[in-house]
């Protein structure tokens, strides 16, 4: 990303390349711990499908910790039991949060919801961006 593109510095404590649920949720933990982070993003705009959509019970105790569960839960379904179909006929239902967890249940979230969420909370926390730009070397 050409510095003369921006008006804003490249100095940070931690600079995070891709603005995707794990960049985002990084930038949110640095934030988290009060750690300068800047996130650059090649994209533009959130990602308008998704590439991945359930959050499982071990994924939401690490996002508790960094206080980013409960925003993205409020955003999300949950889900307690997955059907099948065999031959278009419907199978018994498999309940899938039988686990020990704080959060058993699966949280079911298209991926721009879960950016969105991301970036506002990383954002709310003071957190900055650059889009739009490619990195293609680091010094």
């Amino acid at each position: 990303m050409p510095s003369e593109a921006t008006n804003e510095p490249f100095d940070a404590e931690v600079i995070v390349v891709g603005a995707g649920p794990v960049g985002l949720t990084t930038g949110c933990a640095m934030r988290h711990y009060g750690v300068d982070c800047l996130i650059l993003e090649e994209r533009t705009e959130v990602r308008a499908y998704s590439r991945a959509n359930n959050l499982w019970a071990r994924p939401q105790e690490l996002l508790a910790s960094i206080g980013l569960r409960d925003a993205i839960a409020e955003r999300a379904y949950p889900v307690r039991l997955v059907n099948f179909f065999m031959n278009g006929t419907p199978t018994t239902p498999i309940q899938i949060d039988d686990v020990t967890s704080p959060h058993p249940q699966v949280l079911y979230s298209g991926q721009d919801v879960i950016e969105t969420t991301l970036i506002e909370t990383y954002e709310g926390r003071g957190g900055r961006m650059q889009r739009g730009g490619k990195v293609v070397a680091v010094a």
